[in-house]
């Protein structure tokens, strides 16, 4: 696979996922999925699932990582970490930028630049 999603997970984060799987035995992988929005939301949404052959499947150690074409399309590298009792990601877009392609709330368009959305993309 050419556009292969690079996945950088510290240890901290490996080690809290894999105690989440060992307690919620329901699911048996960690998913990425694509969140589009305006240019100052998350780009990456990490859910607990189970494989499914319809996703994409990587794996880091032990760790089976799914996600979907969209999240490939989109974005070229993933950096997990855990800091202050949560999951951070950071993102790095395929094209090397994140357009603001939202509206406002009150339907005028955020405009060539994202420091225009200011928050207030639908």
């Amino acid at each position: 696979m050419e556009n292969k999603l690079k996945i950088k997970i510290s240890e901290t984060a490996y080690n809290k996922i894999t105690e989440l799987l060992d307690t919620h035995k329901e699911y048996d992988c960690v998913k990425f999925s694509y969140s589009p929005g305006c240019c100052k939301s998350p780009k990456v949404s990490i859910l607990l699932d189970n494989m499914n052959e319809s996703n994409i499947i990587d794996k880091i150690d032990d760790l089976n990582i799914i996600y979907d074409e969209n999240l490939l399309n989109n974005i070229s590298e993933i950096q997990l970490i855990y800091k202050n009792n949560g999951f951070a990601a950071k993102a790095l877009p395929r094209d090397g930028s994140f357009p603001c392609n939202n509206t406002h709330r009150d339907n005028s368009s955020c405009g060539s630049g994202c420091s225009k959305c200011n928050n207030n993309c639908k």
